[in-house]
């Protein structure tokens, strides 16, 4: 079970993208951890959206089998 969404995954990711370009006082450290926060979110995505479509490969396999 997934503990975020896309949409929230999404929402994060756009606060974070906000908060980078509208705050000039980020030091170096606080920006590469944003940046490094975005990617895994990127990556928890493209995880999340793949497993789905595996889901959706197994129960088309699994009825066409049947049949």
């Amino acid at each position: 079970m997934n503990q975020f969404d896309n949409y929230e995954l999404t929402t994060i990711d756009y606060t974070l993208k906000y908060y980078l370009e509208h705050n000039e006082l980020l030091d170096d450290d606080d920006i590469e951890w944003c940046n490094l926060v975005r990617k895994k979110i990127d990556t928890i995505m493209a995880l999340q959206v793949q497993y789905e479509q595996e889901c959706v490969w197994q129960l088309n396999y699994w009825h066409k089998s049947i049949a």
